[in-house]
């Protein structure tokens, strides 16, 4: 195959978009598409030499799987080996027990299916895996598994028919990857069914371009390579985390792509923009590019803090050009050249590079991450505690069915209902140890990310978290209300309402996506407002309600900032807390009906107007915004005053008064 160095200027301009996307640049928020260039490159190249040895009668399996390993596994496994001993040195044990799973995974190109069933690739977590990236990766060797073999098969029946046959794999895995995209989104994002349209539009190119040349129309070509090349920009700068993709929406950088490929022809401009020396070299060394840029952002974020300041990202985002230059010149160059190493000596080191790091993979799964590292007083069980009787975490529907909540809802007269998200159920242990010694009875009746106002929708990108919580509130409307007991309200109001992540103005910006809830008729944020005080106050005047203002978030993780520097200092602005829920606080001062317990002032000081995170060593929250055991003692404490007498009271607010003194 001729060499076009076009199509490296084009690999430059895939890699480019996606390290900066990985590193936050809002004005590359669709860079992502990066990958879907470098998945038609990928069927565009794969295709025509394959071709070639059909044609030359040179065809073999075992010689095309050596030219990809030679190509593809030198690279990784010298980035995975340099990886390993900074997420030992980095991580959390959690967190290096994951970083294990993904080597594993990735040993085995099978890490899509791995991140496919843990989260979705725009939510925080995916900001936390430094072989996210790795995906991509898995797809393209699941194609190179099963394509040899199907076009040895068609291309016997003539270009024509494999042609059609092309056309039409292409436009059942687009129809599926549309559906999906709609109905399974995280599995239209990471599984080959639905991005092995992408590698055949390069496929189904390269068996044109062959069949019929390239087109003949200096004009034609200038036109078609501008539209290919404003398609690939118009995604890159419009597309977001919110953009249903891949789907039709694929269709606009990949077929820019396959517009490039086909038009960006010697005499165009786009042609001569491609072959600039710099961006030719960077198309070079791009794959290498790519596997460095995401460990590189993710060590970095862990070890100068969450939100690396504008300094910072310039310098990781040219640094693995920089380490990509030497892993090509030195890695990839030398496995190429068949002189130096056989075919007996690269499949020898694929096969002991495979059985490494499974090997290391496992152990650091088996061990929970090297567990022995980790201070006791940042283990989860200093910090959390699962709440016991009567608490019911994420049931969704089998709320109705269960034996055990009909029994809690039976004995309920001497109970209270604890009711909301995750921060709800961060609180149900501390609250049922409290309300216990007064005889009452906390029923826990939570889900993550559930925003608990009758009317509104969570959109999810998880249909069972979305359902449990939609199953939640029919069940506490149905169930819970005409008990007539009192109702304890706790949420991640800020989040859900203004749908913006933590910033507390000081470099810790929560990592993530905006998560905002709508309102199942009318979707402005102001009708919201007004809807949430509404139910609120209609609550109140049924029965006892108490509500749980916004816990004070940190915008960073407490846990890993303190395992990576314990002398690091986190208190945060007491002022961006008031100002970013000033809002929300005024909305919960108009619910007449309602008691509120303003959590800020256990842990916030008006005067030097900062907020802690930890009491004489002990932390206040098991991540940026959950609320630790610590802290939740604090809150249970105020709680437990709404349901004491007088003398009660003044016992339980100069216990809580002694813990204040602490902070």
């Amino acid at each position: 195959m001729k060499y076009r160095p076009e199509i490296d200027g084009l690999r430059a301009l895939a890699v480019i978009p996606v390290i900066l996307f990985h590193a936050g640049f809002t004005l590359f928020q669709g860079g992502f598409v990066g990958v879907d260039i470098f998945f038609v490159i990928s069927g565009y190249l794969i295709t025509s030499i394959l071709i070639a040895d059909l044609d030359n009668q040179k065809f073999s399996i075992i010689s095309f799987y050596e030219r990809r390993a030679r190509r593809l596994l030198p690279a990784l496994f010298f980035v995975l080996i340099s990886s390993i001993p900074f997420a030992i040195f980095l991580f959390i044990p959690i967190d290096l027990k994951n970083f294990g799973q993904s080597l594993v995974a990735v040993s085995f190109f099978s890490s899509n299916f791995l991140f496919w069933l843990e989260f979705d690739y725009f939510d925080a977590a995916s900001e936390l895996k430094p072989l996210i990236h790795t995906w991509s990766l898995a797809v393209e060797e699941q194609f190179y598994i099963l394509f040899p073999i199907l076009l040895l098969f068609i291309w016997r029946l003539g270009r024509n028919t494999t042609l059609i046959i092309f056309f039409i794999l292409f436009l059942i895995s687009l129809l599926l990857s549309e559906w999906a995209s709609n109905n399974l989104p995280t599995a239209s994002f990471f599984l080959l069914p639905f991005r092995g349209w992408e590698l055949l539009i390069g496929a189904f190119l390269s068996i044109l371009i062959k069949q019929y040349g390239f087109l003949k129309s200096n004009n034609l070509n200038q036109m078609i390579s501008l539209i290919g090349i404003l398609l690939i920009i118009l995604s890159i700068v419009f597309f977001d985390h919110e953009t249903r993709f891949p789907g039709f929406m694929g269709l606009f950088p990949t077929l820019g792509t396959s517009f490039l490929i086909l038009s960006a022809v010697p005499g165009t401009w786009v042609f001569r923009f491609l072959t600039i020396r710099l961006i030719i070299l960077m198309g070079l060394i791009s794959y290498s590019a790519y596997l460095w840029h995401q460990p590189m952002l993710v060590y970095a974020r862990y070890f100068l803090g969450e939100s690396l300041n504008i300094f910072y990202l310039i310098i990781f985002c040219i640094l693995p050009f920089l380490f990509a230059y030497f892993t090509w010149k030195y890695i990839e160059q030398p496995f190429r050249d068949r002189l130096r190493f056989s075919r007996i000596s690269i499949f020898t080191f694929s096969f002991l590079g495979i059985i490494l790091f499974f090997g290391i993979g496992l152990t650091l799964h088996l061990t929970n991450g090297l567990s022995h590292r980790l201070p006791d007083e940042l283990k989860e069980e200093y910090l959390y505690q699962p709440g016991t009787n009567c608490s019911f975490f994420n049931l969704g529907s089998e709320l109705f069915a269960s034996e055990e909540v009909a029994n809690c809802l039976d004995n309920s007269s001497d109970s209270v209902f604890l009711i909301g998200d995750s921060h709800a159920n961060a609180l149900s242990y501390s609250l049922s140890n409290e309300l216990n010694k007064i005889g009452l009875q906390v029923i826990n009746i939570s889900s993550p990310g559930c925003f608990p106002i009758f009317g509104t929708k969570n959109p999810s990108k998880s249909q069972i978290q979305e359902a449990n919580c939609d199953a939640m509130k029919d069940f506490i409307q149905q169930r819970v209300l005409n008990l007539k007991r009192p109702i304890i309200l706790s949420s991640r109001w800020r989040l859900s309402i203004e749908g913006d992540r933590y910033n507390n103005g000081e470099g810790g910006i929560e990592w993530g996506n905006p998560s905002p809830v709508y309102l199942t008729s009318d979707h402005s944020k102001e009708r919201l407002y007004l809807h949430t005080e509404d139910e609120l106050t209609k609550l109140g005047e049924d029965l006892k309600l108490i509500i749980i203002n916004q816990i004070p978030e940190v915008g960073s993780d407490p846990i890993r900032n303190k395992f990576v520097n314990n002398s690091r200092v986190l208190d945060h602005d007491y002022s961006q807390y008031l100002s970013q829920n000033d809002r929300i606080n005024s909305m919960f001062r108009k619910v007449v009906n309602a008691s509120i317990i303003q959590t800020d002032k256990l842990v916030c000081d008006l005067k030097s107007k900062r907020c802690k995170t930890e009491i004489n060593g002990k932390l206040l929250y098991m991540d940026s915004h959950h609320p630790s055991i610590e802290f939740s003692n604090l809150i249970a404490l105020e709680i437990k005053k709404f349901f004491l007498t007088k003398d009660e009271k003044d016992a339980v607010l100069k216990s809580a008064n002694n813990i204040k003194k602490k902070i």
